[in-house]
Protein backbone atom coordinates (compact mmCIF):
# COMPACT_ATOMS: atom_id res chain seq x y z
CA UNK A 1 0.00 0.00 0.00
CA UNK A 2 3.21 2.06 0.95
CA UNK A 3 4.89 1.60 -2.42
CA UNK A 4 1.37 2.59 -4.27
CA UNK A 5 1.16 5.73 -2.63
CA UNK A 6 4.75 6.36 -3.57
CA UNK A 7 4.56 5.94 -6.92
CA UNK A 8 1.18 7.95 -7.12
CA UNK A 9 3.13 10.76 -5.25
CA UNK A 10 6.09 10.74 -7.56
CA UNK A 11 3.34 10.84 -10.56
CA UNK A 12 2.06 13.78 -8.99
CA UNK A 13 5.20 15.26 -8.58
CA UNK A 14 5.99 14.88 -12.16
CA UNK A 15 2.43 16.22 -13.71
CA UNK A 16 3.13 19.21 -11.70
CA UNK A 17 6.82 19.81 -12.70
CA UNK A 18 5.26 19.20 -16.35
CA UNK A 19 3.12 21.34 -15.92
CA UNK A 20 5.26 24.11 -14.13
CA UNK A 21 7.48 23.93 -17.22
CA UNK A 22 4.90 24.50 -20.08
CA UNK A 23 3.77 27.63 -17.87
CA UNK A 24 7.17 29.23 -17.96
CA UNK A 25 7.49 28.31 -21.61
CA UNK A 26 4.21 30.23 -22.30
CA UNK A 27 5.02 33.15 -20.21
CA UNK A 28 8.42 32.99 -21.80
CA UNK A 29 7.04 33.00 -25.15
CA UNK A 30 4.59 35.50 -24.21
CA UNK A 31 7.12 38.10 -23.06
CA UNK A 32 9.08 37.65 -26.29
CA UNK A 33 6.28 38.01 -28.30
CA UNK A 34 6.03 41.93 -26.44
CA UNK A 35 9.43 42.75 -26.56
CA UNK A 36 9.84 42.32 -30.00
CA UNK A 37 6.02 43.94 -30.43
CA UNK A 38 7.94 46.98 -28.15
CA UNK A 39 11.12 46.70 -30.16
CA UNK A 40 9.64 46.91 -33.29
CA UNK A 41 6.74 49.43 -32.96
CA UNK A 42 7.07 53.05 -33.90
CA UNK A 43 7.88 54.49 -30.26
CA UNK A 44 10.72 51.57 -29.66
CA UNK A 45 12.32 51.67 -32.88
CA UNK A 46 12.77 55.74 -32.92
CA UNK A 47 14.06 55.14 -28.96
CA UNK A 48 16.50 52.69 -30.43
CA UNK A 49 18.09 54.19 -33.07
CA UNK A 50 18.39 57.38 -31.10
CA UNK A 51 20.18 55.63 -28.72
CA UNK A 52 22.44 53.97 -31.08
CA UNK A 53 23.22 57.00 -32.96
CA UNK A 54 24.15 58.59 -29.59
CA UNK A 55 26.12 55.63 -28.99
CA UNK A 56 28.10 55.40 -31.99
CA UNK A 57 28.69 59.94 -31.68
CA UNK A 58 30.11 58.89 -28.38
CA UNK A 59 32.47 55.60 -29.45
CA UNK A 60 33.70 57.73 -32.68
CA UNK A 61 35.00 60.58 -30.42
CA UNK A 62 36.72 58.42 -28.04
CA UNK A 63 38.55 56.86 -30.58
CA UNK A 64 39.28 60.12 -33.17
CA UNK A 65 39.45 63.15 -30.68
CA UNK A 66 43.19 61.83 -29.80
CA UNK A 67 44.14 60.96 -33.09
CA UNK A 68 42.81 64.72 -34.38
CA UNK A 69 45.11 66.21 -32.22
CA UNK A 70 48.12 64.17 -32.97
CA UNK A 71 47.56 64.43 -36.53
CA UNK A 72 47.95 68.10 -36.24
CA UNK A 73 50.81 68.03 -34.77
CA UNK A 74 52.38 66.04 -37.23
CA UNK A 75 51.37 67.72 -40.12
CA UNK A 76 52.85 70.82 -38.37
CA UNK A 77 56.38 69.07 -38.15
CA UNK A 78 55.98 68.44 -41.80
CA UNK A 79 55.04 71.78 -42.70
CA UNK A 80 58.41 73.05 -40.49
CA UNK A 81 60.40 70.59 -41.92
CA UNK A 82 59.23 72.10 -45.90
CA UNK A 83 59.58 75.94 -44.64
CA UNK A 84 62.93 75.08 -43.49
CA UNK A 85 63.70 73.40 -46.70
CA UNK A 86 62.31 76.62 -48.49
CA UNK A 87 64.32 78.54 -46.79
CA UNK A 88 67.33 77.05 -47.46
CA UNK A 89 66.72 77.01 -51.31
CA UNK A 90 65.93 80.64 -50.98
CA UNK A 91 69.37 81.67 -49.08
CA UNK A 92 71.17 79.37 -51.81
CA UNK A 93 69.36 80.88 -54.67
CA UNK A 94 69.85 84.40 -53.73
CA UNK A 95 73.57 84.06 -52.39
CA UNK A 96 74.40 82.22 -55.73
CA UNK A 97 72.92 84.85 -57.87
CA UNK A 98 73.46 88.38 -58.80
CA UNK A 99 70.63 90.89 -58.17
CA UNK A 100 70.40 91.97 -61.45
CA UNK A 101 70.31 88.65 -63.10
CA UNK A 102 67.29 87.69 -65.20
CA UNK A 103 67.21 83.92 -63.80
CA UNK A 104 66.83 85.05 -60.04
CA UNK A 105 63.07 85.66 -60.05
CA UNK A 106 62.48 82.71 -61.79
CA UNK A 107 63.93 80.47 -59.27
CA UNK A 108 62.32 82.15 -56.59
CA UNK A 109 58.87 81.58 -57.64
CA UNK A 110 59.49 78.40 -58.82
CA UNK A 111 60.64 77.63 -54.93
CA UNK A 112 57.59 79.09 -53.49
CA UNK A 113 55.16 77.35 -55.52
CA UNK A 114 56.64 74.02 -54.37
CA UNK A 115 56.42 74.86 -51.20
CA UNK A 116 52.48 76.24 -51.90
CA UNK A 117 51.75 72.84 -53.43
CA UNK A 118 53.22 71.01 -50.64
CA UNK A 119 51.33 72.98 -48.22
CA UNK A 120 48.07 71.93 -50.00
CA UNK A 121 49.03 68.48 -50.01
CA UNK A 122 49.67 67.63 -46.38
CA UNK A 123 46.49 69.99 -45.59
CA UNK A 124 48.04 72.38 -43.41
CA UNK A 125 45.75 75.43 -42.38
CA UNK A 126 48.11 77.16 -39.73
CA UNK A 127 46.37 76.12 -36.56
CA UNK A 128 47.86 76.21 -33.27
CA UNK A 129 47.66 72.72 -32.14
CA UNK A 130 48.21 73.44 -28.63
CA UNK A 131 45.34 75.31 -28.28
CA UNK A 132 42.98 72.44 -29.66
CA UNK A 133 39.40 72.31 -27.53
CA UNK A 134 40.38 75.97 -26.04
CA UNK A 135 37.94 79.28 -26.79
CA UNK A 136 40.68 80.83 -28.77
CA UNK A 137 42.07 77.93 -30.29
CA UNK A 138 40.42 75.33 -32.72
CA UNK A 139 37.79 73.30 -31.86
CA UNK A 140 37.61 69.12 -32.66
CA UNK A 141 36.37 68.15 -35.61
CA UNK A 142 35.40 64.85 -33.74
CA UNK A 143 33.35 66.69 -30.77
CA UNK A 144 30.06 65.00 -29.76
CA UNK A 145 27.94 66.97 -32.04
CA UNK A 146 30.57 66.64 -34.88
CA UNK A 147 30.91 62.95 -34.70
CA UNK A 148 27.19 62.76 -34.40
CA UNK A 149 26.60 64.30 -38.05
CA UNK A 150 28.69 61.71 -38.86
CA UNK A 151 26.85 58.91 -37.54
CA UNK A 152 23.95 59.88 -39.58
CA UNK A 153 25.82 60.28 -43.00
CA UNK A 154 26.83 56.63 -41.87
CA UNK A 155 23.34 54.96 -40.89
CA UNK A 156 21.17 57.10 -43.72
CA UNK A 157 24.26 56.08 -46.59
CA UNK A 158 24.72 60.15 -47.50
CA UNK A 159 28.54 59.43 -46.61
CA UNK A 160 29.63 63.35 -47.04
CA UNK A 161 33.34 62.77 -46.38
CA UNK A 162 33.87 65.88 -45.24
CA UNK A 163 35.27 63.73 -41.68
CA UNK A 164 36.14 60.13 -41.62
CA UNK A 165 38.06 57.83 -39.09
CA UNK A 166 42.06 57.27 -39.36
CA UNK A 167 42.40 54.76 -36.65
CA UNK A 168 42.64 51.28 -37.05
CA UNK A 169 39.85 50.72 -34.40
CA UNK A 170 37.61 53.94 -35.82
CA UNK A 171 37.34 52.31 -38.94
CA UNK A 172 36.42 48.28 -37.36
CA UNK A 173 33.64 50.10 -35.77
CA UNK A 174 32.90 51.67 -38.84
CA UNK A 175 32.04 48.76 -40.93
CA UNK A 176 30.51 46.97 -37.92
CA UNK A 177 28.61 49.91 -37.18
CA UNK A 178 27.13 50.70 -40.58
CA UNK A 179 26.19 47.17 -40.85
CA UNK A 180 23.97 46.95 -37.79
CA UNK A 181 22.50 51.06 -37.80
CA UNK A 182 21.82 50.99 -41.64
CA UNK A 183 19.27 48.09 -41.84
CA UNK A 184 17.86 49.68 -38.68
CA UNK A 185 17.83 52.82 -39.88
CA UNK A 186 16.09 51.84 -43.11
CA UNK A 187 13.24 50.50 -41.07
CA UNK A 188 12.76 53.14 -38.56
CA UNK A 189 12.25 55.63 -41.93
CA UNK A 190 9.96 53.09 -43.82
CA UNK A 191 7.71 52.43 -40.41
CA UNK A 192 7.77 56.51 -39.89
CA UNK A 193 6.71 57.10 -43.67
CA UNK A 194 3.68 54.88 -43.49
CA UNK A 195 2.58 56.59 -40.39
CA UNK A 196 3.00 59.58 -41.88
CA UNK A 197 1.17 58.37 -45.49
CA UNK A 198 -1.67 56.94 -43.15
CA UNK A 199 -1.80 61.10 -41.74
CA UNK A 200 -1.76 62.19 -45.40
CA UNK A 201 -4.58 60.28 -46.22
CA UNK A 202 -6.39 61.11 -43.46
CA UNK A 203 -5.73 64.71 -43.36
CA UNK A 204 -6.20 64.61 -47.22
CA UNK A 205 -9.61 62.86 -46.83
CA UNK A 206 -11.16 65.14 -44.80
CA UNK A 207 -9.72 68.42 -46.49
CA UNK A 208 -11.56 67.26 -49.50
CA UNK A 209 -14.80 65.75 -47.90
CA UNK A 210 -15.25 69.75 -45.68
CA UNK A 211 -17.04 72.23 -46.36
CA UNK A 212 -18.96 72.43 -49.12
CA UNK A 213 -18.09 69.05 -50.77
CA UNK A 214 -19.50 67.46 -47.73
CA UNK A 215 -22.30 69.07 -47.42
CA UNK A 216 -23.25 67.59 -50.75
CA UNK A 217 -22.20 64.43 -50.51
CA UNK A 218 -24.42 64.77 -47.33
CA UNK A 219 -27.67 66.08 -49.15
CA UNK A 220 -27.51 63.49 -52.07
CA UNK A 221 -26.47 60.50 -49.56
CA UNK A 222 -29.79 61.30 -47.47
CA UNK A 223 -32.04 61.75 -50.67
CA UNK A 224 -30.82 58.11 -51.96
CA UNK A 225 -31.71 56.53 -48.70
CA UNK A 226 -34.96 58.43 -48.72
CA UNK A 227 -35.75 56.97 -52.09
CA UNK A 228 -34.80 53.79 -50.86
CA UNK A 229 -36.98 53.80 -47.33
CA UNK A 230 -40.24 54.72 -49.69
CA UNK A 231 -39.35 51.52 -51.86
CA UNK A 232 -39.04 49.26 -49.42
CA UNK A 233 -41.32 46.91 -47.84
CA UNK A 234 -41.44 47.40 -43.86
CA UNK A 235 -41.90 43.90 -41.90
CA UNK A 236 -44.95 43.52 -40.24
CA UNK A 237 -43.04 43.29 -36.92
CA UNK A 238 -41.59 46.76 -37.30
CA UNK A 239 -44.47 48.55 -39.19
CA UNK A 240 -45.81 49.88 -35.56
CA UNK A 241 -43.20 50.84 -34.24
CA UNK A 242 -40.87 52.07 -37.50
CA UNK A 243 -37.60 50.71 -36.15
CA UNK A 244 -35.08 48.56 -37.68
CA UNK A 245 -34.07 46.02 -35.17
CA UNK A 246 -30.36 46.36 -34.17
CA UNK A 247 -27.47 44.04 -35.39
CA UNK A 248 -25.19 43.31 -32.54
CA UNK A 249 -21.53 42.64 -33.62
CA UNK A 250 -20.18 39.94 -31.24
CA UNK A 251 -17.00 41.19 -29.42
CA UNK A 252 -13.52 38.90 -30.10
CA UNK A 253 -13.81 37.43 -25.94
CA UNK A 254 -17.69 36.91 -26.78
CA UNK A 255 -16.40 34.54 -30.13
CA UNK A 256 -13.73 33.03 -27.64
CA UNK A 257 -16.34 32.04 -25.12
CA UNK A 258 -18.92 30.74 -27.72
CA UNK A 259 -15.78 28.33 -29.27
CA UNK A 260 -15.39 27.11 -25.50
CA UNK A 261 -18.58 26.88 -24.34
CA UNK A 262 -19.25 25.12 -27.85
CA UNK A 263 -16.54 22.98 -27.63
CA UNK A 264 -17.55 22.19 -24.08
CA UNK A 265 -21.05 20.70 -25.14
CA UNK A 266 -19.67 19.04 -27.97
CA UNK A 267 -17.38 16.97 -25.61
CA UNK A 268 -20.33 16.55 -23.44
CA UNK A 269 -22.74 15.38 -26.61
CA UNK A 270 -19.82 12.95 -27.13
CA UNK A 271 -19.72 11.56 -23.56
CA UNK A 272 -23.42 10.83 -23.97
CA UNK A 273 -23.32 9.60 -27.06
CA UNK A 274 -20.66 6.69 -26.43
CA UNK A 275 -22.12 6.09 -23.09
CA UNK A 276 -26.14 5.79 -25.17
CA UNK A 277 -23.89 3.16 -27.59
CA UNK A 278 -22.36 1.28 -24.81
CA UNK A 279 -25.81 0.71 -23.09
CA UNK A 280 -27.48 -0.28 -26.39
CA UNK A 281 -24.35 -2.85 -26.71
CA UNK A 282 -24.90 -3.99 -22.95
CA UNK A 283 -28.61 -4.24 -23.97
CA UNK A 284 -27.76 -6.85 -26.92
CA UNK A 285 -25.29 -8.39 -24.52
CA UNK A 286 -27.77 -9.15 -21.98
CA UNK A 287 -30.37 -10.51 -24.15
CA UNK A 288 -27.75 -13.39 -24.69
CA UNK A 289 -27.13 -13.91 -21.36
CA UNK A 290 -29.05 -16.38 -19.82
CA UNK A 291 -29.38 -14.52 -16.20
CA UNK A 292 -29.72 -10.96 -15.48
CA UNK A 293 -28.37 -11.19 -12.47
CA UNK A 294 -24.97 -12.24 -14.18
CA UNK A 295 -25.54 -8.21 -15.76
CA UNK A 296 -26.37 -6.17 -12.66
CA UNK A 297 -22.95 -7.73 -11.23
CA UNK A 298 -20.64 -6.96 -14.05
CA UNK A 299 -21.86 -3.93 -13.64
CA UNK A 300 -21.62 -3.65 -10.40
CA UNK A 301 -18.25 -4.79 -10.47
CA UNK A 302 -17.88 -1.81 -12.86
CA UNK A 303 -18.87 0.86 -10.97
CA UNK A 304 -16.97 0.24 -7.94
CA UNK A 305 -14.07 0.19 -10.48
CA UNK A 306 -14.97 3.73 -11.65
CA UNK A 307 -15.47 4.79 -8.32
CA UNK A 308 -12.43 4.27 -6.78
CA UNK A 309 -10.57 6.94 -5.13
CA UNK A 310 -7.29 6.77 -7.42
CA UNK A 311 -8.70 6.47 -10.39
CA UNK A 312 -10.97 9.49 -9.17
CA UNK A 313 -7.65 11.36 -8.65
CA UNK A 314 -6.60 10.78 -11.21
CA UNK A 315 -9.64 12.23 -13.68
CA UNK A 316 -9.20 15.10 -11.15
CA UNK A 317 -5.79 15.66 -11.94
CA UNK A 318 -6.03 15.32 -15.86
CA UNK A 319 -8.84 17.30 -15.55
CA UNK A 320 -6.88 19.98 -13.86
CA UNK A 321 -4.23 19.62 -16.46
CA UNK A 322 -6.65 19.95 -19.10
CA UNK A 323 -8.52 23.39 -17.62
CA UNK A 324 -4.59 24.75 -17.51
CA UNK A 325 -3.96 24.02 -20.66
CA UNK A 326 -7.72 25.21 -21.99
CA UNK A 327 -6.61 28.50 -19.91
CA UNK A 328 -3.55 28.97 -21.87
CA UNK A 329 -5.10 28.98 -25.06
CA UNK A 330 -7.29 31.02 -23.61
CA UNK A 331 -4.81 33.57 -23.02
CA UNK A 332 -2.83 33.32 -26.47
CA UNK A 333 -6.39 33.56 -28.08
CA UNK A 334 -7.26 36.91 -26.69
CA UNK A 335 -3.49 38.30 -27.03
CA UNK A 336 -3.94 37.61 -30.29
CA UNK A 337 -7.05 39.22 -30.95
CA UNK A 338 -6.18 42.14 -29.18
CA UNK A 339 -2.73 42.73 -31.17
CA UNK A 340 -4.47 42.13 -34.42
CA UNK A 341 -7.80 43.59 -33.96
CA UNK A 342 -6.72 47.40 -35.02
CA UNK A 343 -4.75 46.10 -37.72
CA UNK A 344 -7.90 44.19 -39.26
CA UNK A 345 -9.62 47.53 -38.55
CA UNK A 346 -7.14 49.60 -40.48
CA UNK A 347 -6.85 47.07 -43.04
CA UNK A 348 -10.35 46.80 -43.58
CA UNK A 349 -10.43 50.02 -43.94
CA UNK A 350 -10.37 51.64 -48.22
CA UNK A 351 -7.46 54.03 -48.37
CA UNK A 352 -7.64 57.46 -49.69
CA UNK A 353 -5.88 57.84 -52.35
CA UNK A 354 -3.41 60.95 -53.04
CA UNK A 355 -2.40 62.64 -56.27
CA UNK A 356 1.49 62.64 -57.15
CA UNK A 357 1.16 66.47 -57.55
CA UNK A 358 0.85 66.72 -53.80
CA UNK A 359 3.44 64.40 -52.97
CA UNK A 360 5.82 66.41 -55.08
CA UNK A 361 4.73 70.05 -53.65
CA UNK A 362 5.44 68.51 -50.17
CA UNK A 363 8.84 67.37 -51.07
CA UNK A 364 9.65 70.53 -52.91
CA UNK A 365 8.46 72.66 -50.20
CA UNK A 366 11.15 70.80 -47.34
CA UNK A 367 13.80 71.35 -50.21
CA UNK A 368 12.79 75.10 -49.87
CA UNK A 369 12.48 75.65 -46.63
CA UNK A 370 15.80 73.91 -45.72
CA UNK A 371 17.52 75.86 -48.14
CA UNK A 372 16.30 79.07 -47.08
CA UNK A 373 17.13 78.29 -43.39
CA UNK A 374 21.21 77.50 -44.18
CA UNK A 375 21.39 79.82 -46.93
CA UNK A 376 20.60 82.38 -43.95
CA UNK A 377 23.50 80.55 -41.60
CA UNK A 378 25.50 79.55 -44.45
CA UNK A 379 25.30 82.65 -46.87
CA UNK A 380 24.14 80.27 -49.92
CA UNK A 381 21.69 81.26 -52.43
CA UNK A 382 18.55 79.69 -53.31
CA UNK A 383 20.46 77.46 -55.69
CA UNK A 384 23.26 76.44 -52.94
CA UNK A 385 20.73 75.80 -50.08
CA UNK A 386 18.59 73.50 -52.65
CA UNK A 387 21.27 71.42 -54.18
CA UNK A 388 22.68 71.12 -50.59
CA UNK A 389 19.52 70.03 -49.60
CA UNK A 390 18.28 67.67 -52.67
CA UNK A 391 22.11 66.14 -52.60
CA UNK A 392 21.48 65.06 -49.06
CA UNK A 393 17.54 63.85 -49.21
CA UNK A 394 18.52 62.10 -51.86
CA UNK A 395 21.93 60.08 -50.12
CA UNK A 396 24.06 61.07 -53.28
CA UNK A 397 26.63 63.06 -50.20
CA UNK A 398 28.63 65.07 -52.71
CA UNK A 399 30.29 66.57 -49.66
CA UNK A 400 31.17 69.73 -51.12
CA UNK A 401 28.55 71.25 -49.02
CA UNK A 402 28.56 70.55 -44.96
CA UNK A 403 26.66 72.82 -42.90
CA UNK A 404 28.57 73.09 -39.56
CA UNK A 405 32.35 72.70 -40.63
CA UNK A 406 33.39 75.82 -40.37
CA UNK A 407 33.51 76.49 -36.15
CA UNK A 408 34.81 80.14 -36.44
CA UNK A 409 31.54 80.84 -37.16
CA UNK A 410 29.07 81.10 -33.66
CA UNK A 411 25.78 79.05 -35.51
CA UNK A 412 28.53 76.12 -36.17
CA UNK A 413 26.96 73.69 -33.83
CA UNK A 414 23.34 75.12 -33.97
CA UNK A 415 23.97 73.57 -37.98
CA UNK A 416 25.21 70.81 -36.68
CA UNK A 417 22.33 69.80 -34.84
CA UNK A 418 19.45 70.96 -37.19
CA UNK A 419 21.25 69.39 -40.24
CA UNK A 420 21.21 65.86 -38.35
CA UNK A 421 17.31 66.99 -37.48
CA UNK A 422 16.63 67.87 -40.72
CA UNK A 423 18.22 64.38 -42.96
CA UNK A 424 16.56 62.37 -40.66
CA UNK A 425 13.06 63.88 -40.83
CA UNK A 426 13.75 64.56 -44.57
CA UNK A 427 14.75 60.95 -45.26
CA UNK A 428 11.12 60.04 -43.24
CA UNK A 429 9.13 62.35 -45.49
CA UNK A 430 11.00 61.21 -48.44
CA UNK A 431 9.72 57.66 -47.07
CA UNK A 432 5.80 58.83 -46.87
CA UNK A 433 5.73 60.60 -50.48
CA UNK A 434 7.04 57.72 -52.01
CA UNK A 435 4.67 55.35 -49.79
CA UNK A 436 1.79 57.98 -51.21
CA UNK A 437 2.82 57.99 -54.88
CA UNK A 438 3.17 54.19 -55.08
CA UNK A 439 -0.70 53.66 -55.77
CA UNK A 440 -1.06 56.27 -57.47
CA UNK A 441 1.57 55.58 -60.07
CA UNK A 442 0.67 51.87 -59.94
CA UNK A 443 -2.75 53.17 -61.19
CA UNK A 444 -1.19 55.32 -63.84
CA UNK A 445 0.83 53.01 -65.64
CA UNK A 446 -2.29 50.32 -65.24
CA UNK A 447 -4.40 53.19 -66.95
CA UNK A 448 -1.46 53.42 -69.55
CA UNK A 449 -1.21 49.93 -70.25
CA UNK A 450 -5.11 49.20 -70.81
CA UNK A 451 -4.92 52.71 -73.36
CA UNK A 452 -2.11 51.02 -75.47
CA UNK A 453 -3.36 47.38 -75.37
CA UNK A 454 -0.25 46.07 -72.82
CA UNK A 455 -2.43 45.26 -69.66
Amino acid sequence: MSETFNSARRQDENRKMCLNVKTLCVKFSLLLKKFFTLFFSYFGLMITVILCMSAGASIFEFLEKDNEVQECFDTFKDYHKMENMTLESLKTVIYSSKPESEGLMPQVVGILETFRDNIFYIKYDGRDCAMYGRPEGPQYKWSWLGSFLFVVTIVTSIGYGHIAPKTVWGRIICIAYAMIGIPLTMIFLASIGNTLATMVRFMYGQLIHCGCCKWIMKKSSKNKLIHIQSNRVVPESTSQTGLVPNIQIAKPTEIIRYRIRTRERDMVDEKLYISTIQTSVDVRESRNIDSVSNLYESKQTQVKAHFDPQNIKRMIQDTQQTNTIVQQQQSLIADDNESNGDKNDIEEEPRQSVPLTVAIIIMISYIVIGAVIFGIWRNWDILQGSYFCFISLSTIGFGDLVPGTDFTLPSAHTELIFGSIYIIFGLALISMCFALMQEEFVEKMNWIGRKFGVV
